[in-house]
């Protein structure tokens, strides 16, 4: 897992993957060769964190595969690091 620029993974999802309304984007990963994607949001109403997972189906899209639970930002960003190891290894290469 490597952090990429709010750019690069905008580059990457493209218009299959909205922010949610309501949230903020505070950091962004990739691995696998991109094929697995991380984002780490903030709620702006209560300040709590949370990820999504996103994995590229055999069309070239990015599908979330996982969420976090809401909490603390360092446990977002540990926790979609898990999930994003974890989807890795299904990623197909």
């Amino acid at each position: 897992m490597k952090p990429i620029s709010q750019a690069e993974f905008r580059s990457l999802v493209g218009p299959t993957v909205p922010t949610a309304e309501g949230y903020e984007e505070c950091g962004w990963y990739a691995a696998s060769r991109q094929r697995v994607l991380g984002v780490v949001l903030r709620y702006r109403l209560d300040g709590d964190y949370r990820g999504q997972v996103f994995v590229r189906d055999d069309d070239g899209n990015y599908r979330e595969v996982s969420e976090t639970a809401f909490g603390p930002q360092a446990r977002a960003e540990r926790e979609v690091g898990r999930e994003m190891r974890l989807h890795a290894g299904l990623a197909l290469d």
